[in-house]
C-alpha cells in the first residue's frame, strides 16, 4: 500500500468512525482458516512471516509473542485495536484481545472493526498465494547494501532527488527482511563494490530509474509513471544474483497528486516477497 492510499485509507476511516459511531455489529473471528486454498505446503515460520509483512502492509504493528503466536495492533487517532494471531503448519486463527473507542461490549463491537479483520485476513490469505510461485533466493537476516542511483528524467525535465527517493523506497521493503539495510550515498553501481564491508554485508541492491514521469494527475488526468531495474549481486563473489524490472502507474483519478516514488513501495513489496 503506498503512502497516498494509506492515507487516505487512515481518512476513510476516521470518517466512518464520526458519522456511525452507533452502528456495531457481532464481532469477526477468524477461528479456522486452514491452508487448503494453496497447493503447497508451508513451514511455520514461513507463515509467521508472511502474517507479520500482511499486517505491516495495512499499517498494524506487529510482535511476535512467542512461536506461533503474533499480536496485532492498530491504532488510528483515539481508536485501538487489538488482536492475537495464532499459527501452525495447518493454519491461523485471529482472535480478539482488546479495543478502545470500538463500542465493545462483549458480542457487538464498532463495525469497523469487523472490515479491519476481514481486510487483515483477506490480505494474509492474497500473500500466501503469491509464495506459490515463488523463489527462496535470499536468505532472511542478511544485511543490504544499496547504491543511490541517478536521478531520473522525462524528456527535458531532470527529476532532483529522484535517486535518492527510489533508495529510500527499496531500503523501506527491504528493513522488513533485515536489520540493517545501509544506502550509499558517495558510490553508484561497480564503484561500490570497492567500497562494500564483505564481512558484513551479503547483497548489493544495484537500481537504476528507467522512467521517472510526474504529472499533476488530479487535473490533467494523465497518470505518473515509474519504472526501475533492480540487481542484486553477492557481496563476496560479486556474482549478480538477478535482474529485474519494475513498474508503477498511479490511476487517472485521484484525491490529490501521487509522487512517483509512492508508487514503487507496492511492486517493490510484491516481488520481494517472491525471492525471500
Amino acid at each position: 500500500m503506498n503512502a497516498a492510499k494509506k492515507i487516505f485509507f487512515m481518512m476513510l476511516v476516521v470518517l466512518i468512525l464520526s458519522v456511525s459511531s452507533c452502528r456495531t455489529a457481532p464481532i469477526v473471528r477468524v477461528s479456522e482458516n486452514n491452508l487448503s486454498f494453496i497447493d503447497h505446503a508451508i513451514a511455520q515460520q514461513d507463515l509467521g512471516r508472511i502474517i507479520i509483512l500482511s499486517g505491516k502492509e495495512l499499517g498494524w504493528l506487529m510482535d511476535r509473542e512467542e512461536t506461533g503466536v503474533i499480536i496485532a495492533t492498530l491504532l488510528i487517532q483515539s481508536h485501538m485495536a487489538k488482536a492475537k494471531i495464532t499459527y501452525d503448519t495447518d493454519g491461523f486463527k485471529i482472535i480478539y484481545m482488546d479495543s478502545s473507542n470500538l463500542k465493545y461490549d462483549g458480542d457487538k463491537i464498532h463495525k469497523s472493526y469487523n472490515a479491519w479483520i476481514r481486510n487483515l485476513d483477506s490480505t494474509i490469505r492474497e500473500n500466501l498465494e503469491l509464495t506459490e510461485n515463488s523463489q527462496k533466493i535470499l536468505e532472511l537476516d542478511k544485511d543490504v547494501y544499496i547504491s543511490r542511483p541517478e536521478d531520473g528524467s522525462y524528456g527535458d525535465r531532470l527529476y532532483y532527488n529522484s535517486g535518492k527517493a527510489t533508495a529510500n523506497a527499496l531500503k523501506a521493503e527491504f528493513d522488513k527482511y533485515t536489520p540493517s539495510v545501509h544506502i550509499a550515498t558517495n558510490c553508484h553501481g561497480e564503484n561500490c563494490f570497492d567500497q562494500i564491508d564483505s564481512d558484513k554485508y551479503t547483497y548489493y541492491v544495484w537500481p537504476e530509474i528507467l522512467h521517472w514521469e510526474d504529472r499533476t494527475t488530479k487535473w490533467s488526468g494523465t497518470p505518473d509513471r515509474v519504472a526501475i531495474k533492480i540487481r542484486i549481486f553477492n557481496v563476496k563473489t560479486k556474482e549478480e544474483i538477478l535482474t529485474v524490472s519494475l513498474k508503477g502507474r498511479s490511476t487517472r483519478v485521484t484525491l490529490g497528486d501521487n509522487l512517483p516514488q509512492n508508487l514503487l513501495s507496492k511492486p517493490i513489496s510484491n516481488y520481494l516477497k517472491t525471492i525471500y
